[in-house]
């Protein structure tokens, strides 16, 4: 959701003939490489985005902490954002700007720590009908909390932080938007807080579907001026539209309980939810099938135990060959250019082992 006004407002999604698709390991090229002949919904304008989140939990509302618990517990969704953050959900967001990460498990999300407010901090519940404002005292008052238990990081410690509160099931929570992401600055630091929340409204079973479309928004747009539709992407020329107001309520079970809402990809032209991880480099590919290799065989494997290392080259480039023929045409030609100056250097190689036993 937009991160300057209450709600995303109605978007058109029949008059946009989205297409709504799954994303699979292939398309063309790397992820944040655009096909030409594809139409660029988005833009980015230059503004901050969150490179690599690091989002800390807060469970707003004695609720949370009652017993029993609320279903689904503030464990239980603790643990489905960890899954999200962990998975490749947020895989193909690098297409906006290069910074991005999330490309491989190495540049992955972070929960970096979870907060269940109970009667010791101020406010304890949020009020109804609550506002941004409400929230950000909230956010501001647990940074500067006494008790390390309660205490949020603060915005000047690092730029990938977002806040994310989650507020529990109450009618008496009549915000009309089931949530929202802002930025805000809180005195006395500098860098803006990036903030989001969301209620659980009346159905929990989307919960983490919210969650993912203002974890997505607010990586790739934490303050209203980074990556952003082009006019007339969410029907209205005049209206703010985000990648996640593209595909609002377009959800898919990325694992049993946990539901996430499809994003805007300009790559696809579609709305995804990419499941796999793409690989950002063909040497990666070679890498994961080298390491995969000697898993299995605890070293060279014995036909070729004791042969010159010209030999053993040779027949892994002839293993990663027939491989990478089994990929999508893009990434198979892309492995083999990068196979071909090892081939041509091991066949020369071989040459010059048969001419000295010649």
């Amino acid at each position: 959701m937009k991160p300057k006004t209450e709600s995303a407002g109605g978007v058109a999604r029949a008059a946009l003939g989205v297409e709504v698709v799954e994303a699979g390991p292939g398309g063309a090229g790397p992820p944040w490489d655009l096909p030409s002949n594809r139409l660029r919904r988005f833009t980015d304008n230059g503004g901050p985005v969150i490179d690599r989140v690091n989002v800390w939990l807060v469970f707003w509302g004695t609720a949370w902490t009652r017993h029993p618990p609320p279903n689904p517990s503030w464990r239980d969704l603790a643990d489905d954002v960890g899954l999200i953050l962990h998975s490749p959900y947020l895989s193909k967001l690098r297409q906006y700007r290069s910074s991005l990460g999330y490309a491989d498990r190495s540049e992955e999300g972070v929960l970096g720590g979870v907060i269940a407010v109970d009667t010791t901090q101020s406010p304890a519940d949020p009020p109804a009908n609550f506002t941004d404002d409400d929230v950000a005292t909230l956010i501001a008052n647990l940074i500067t909390s006494p008790l390390p238990t309660f205490r949020l990081p603060n915005p000047d410690s690092d730029p990938n932080l977002l806040y994310i509160v989650i507020t529990p099931s109450d009618p008496s929570l009549g915000t009309t938007s089931n949530g929202k992401h802002f930025a805000r600055t809180l005195p006395p630091f500098t860098a803006r807080a990036h903030i989001a929340w969301l209620k659980w409204g009346t159905d929990p079973t989307i919960l983490t579907a919210v969650l993912s479309h203002e974890l997505v928004e607010a990586i790739t747009d934490p303050e209203g001026d980074a990556i952003v539709g082009v006019a007339g992407t969410c029907g209205d020329p005049n209206s703010w539209c985000e990648i996640g107001d593209v595909c609002e309520n377009n959800f898919v079970t990325l694992a049993p309980g946990v539901k996430v809402q499809k994003y805007w990809s300009d790559a696809d032209s579609a709305c995804i939810v990419p499941t796999v991880w793409p690989y950002t480099a063909p040497f990666k590919w070679i890498t994961d099938v080298i390491a995969l290799f000697l898993a299995i065989y605890g070293g060279d494997p014995s036909p070729f135990g004791g042969r010159s290392q010209a030999v053993r080259e040779a027949a892994t480039v002839r293993l990663l060959s027939s491989l990478a023929s089994s990929l999508p045409a893009e990434e198979s030609k892309q492995i083999e250019a990068a196979l071909r100056p090892i081939a041509d250097r091991v066949a020369r190689e071989l040459g010059s082992e048969l001419r000295g036993h010649s």
